[in-house]
């Protein structure tokens, strides 16, 4: 380790520099005064014929340039410094630093001399008492016991002496870690009740895999449609992939599977219009329009119709088959009306759900008209999702949501059901095959479980309108 430069030496240092570069000014301006007397033999010799007095006068003039330069260059005095002194030129360039700051108070930098550790050798009573005293904060103080205060705690409770960071070190040395709490959801997975239905389902799972039983497995994801992974090879000329700010339009991915591969046409793949963390709100959407009920809502009342007959079981009775079906029954109407509730306090998708709620049984007990990609995008959501102008802009594919149609302020799926000049040959088709004056989306929806043939027409409204659409969202 490099001895410090006493404060009498650091002074002497400070003069030399400031005089060299005293010196190193005076310079510069006589080197200028010449410069300009050799301008002005330029310009008086610029009529002269002779070729060497030419090149002798800018060979004079770009040597003379080239001193100016390197003279007014600060690392040309200071190496000049450097060499005399033997002090680096950083190291000068720190006392000239200093020596403008200080106004001429020049002081030895203090030794750094061994000291005793303040806190050595705890003992297990010692570690005990610290770990106690964070217990404390959690169970009896009800806080979250941060370094600082757990340091001022334990300085007045025990006598501690050491610095906060000594007290991180002890923590860290003992098995203490500050990281990421844990969720809530861990909290409520050890439940006594969640952990006796984990241990049933073990079981059950266990005794079905014994008899050789086919388990189905479902469950759902999502990806954003910007997804990017977070890290990726980069090198001097390729710099990878560069993450958008916005995480864009969420996709939910449902399906069920086995050891035996994906149940065929399980897949439910279908566009989320939340941006809240739940996406829940929006399959229930989907399910309406599909007519299941949401898988939650399902296991619920098969939860509730196994307990009835463990509970059956156990007083020794065994329903018949007609108590059987009076079971299922009930157990249906149990599930439809959850479901029904449920969709009334759902914030997303109203629009689909206010239409299709009124005749929610018709819907789902129709057996009829299959629900086609096109007839989808103009029947979910609350502006439709497809090309219409306010979804467009909504994921920043337009720069507005008016129509390009009609020119209207705001292009929605209802807007173009309804109003849009565009398409008023198609429309009154529509209104001729369906017999519907109203072209609201309960009304359409009304008029689709009427009969095939007004399903038919719908559908055919809907392909031909969106197909159109989409060429002309191409064609932009």
């Amino acid at each position: 380790m490099a001895k410090p430069i006493r404060s009498s030496v650091r002074s002497m240092l400070f003069k030399i520099i400031c005089n060299y570069n005293q010196v190193r000014h005076d310079e510069n301006e006589r080197l200028l005064e010449k410069k300009r007397i050799l301008d002005e033999i330029i310009q008086a010799t610029a009529g002269v014929d002779d070729e060497n007095v030419r090149e002798t006068i800018q060979k004079l003039a770009s040597e003379l340039k080239n001193v100016i330069d390197n003279n007014a260059s600060e690392s040309s005095y200071l190496e000049k410094v450097s060499t005399m002194t033997g002090a680096s030129i950083r190291t000068l360039r720190t006392i000239k630093k200093e020596g403008s700051i200080n106004q001429g108070q020049w002081n030895t930098p203090g030794k750094k001399r061994p000291r005793p550790p303040t806190v050595s050798n705890l003992d297990n009573f010692d570690v005990s008492a610290i770990r106690n005293k964070i217990n404390e904060f959690y169970c009896v103080k009800k806080q979250v016991p941060t370094l600082r205060a757990l340091h001022a705690d334990l300085k007045e409770s025990i006598g501690f002496l050491g610095c906060c960071e000594t007290l991180r070190k002890i923590l860290h040395e003992n098995g203490f870690e500050f990281k990421k709490n844990k969720e809530e959801r861990s909290i409520l997975m050890e439940k006594f009740e969640i952990s006796g239905w984990r241990q049933r389902f073990l079981r059950a799972i266990h005794k079905k895999r014994e008899e050789g039983k086919n388990i189905v497995y479902l469950d759902e994801t999502y990806v954003h449609q910007n997804y990017r992974p977070k890290k990726s090879w980069q090198g001097p000329s390729t710099s990878g992939l560069v993450e958008k700010i916005s995480s864009g339009k969420r996709h939910i991915i449902v399906h069920a599977g086995s050891e035996q591969g994906f149940v065929p046409n399980a897949l439910l793949v279908f566009s989320t219009k939340s941006k809240a963390a739940d996406y829940h709100d929006d399959m229930n959407t989907a399910c309406l329009l599909a007519g299941t009920p949401p898988w939650e809502l399902d296991a619920g009342v098969l939860a509730d119709k196994y307990r009835l007959r463990v509970e059956a079981r156990g007083r020794g009775e065994l329903p018949d088959a007609e108590e059987a079906e009076r079971m299922m029954r009930g157990a249906a109407e149990r599930l439809r009306e959850r479901w029904r509730e449920a969709l009334e306090d759902s914030h997303y998708g109203t629009r689909t759900i206010g239409a299709i709620l009124p005749i929610m049984d018709e819907w789902v007990d129709r057996g009829k008209g299959a629900l086609t990609y096109r007839v989808t995008q103009v029947v979910s959501g609350e502006s439709g999702h497809g090309c219409f102008g306010h979804y467009l802009h909504k994921i920043q594919r337009e720069p507005g949501p008016q129509c390009h149609e009609c020119g209207a302020a705001d292009d929605t799926a209802q807007h173009t059901l309804e109003e849009c000049n565009r398409w008023a040959v198609e429309r009154a088709s529509l209104r001729a095959a369906t017999g519907v004056a109203d072209l609201s989306l309960h009304s359409i929806i009304a008029a689709m479980l009427g009969s095939e043939r007004k399903w038919e027409a719908v559908a055919s409204f809907c392909e031909e309108v969106m197909s159109r659409k989409e060429e002309a969202e191409r064609e932009r």
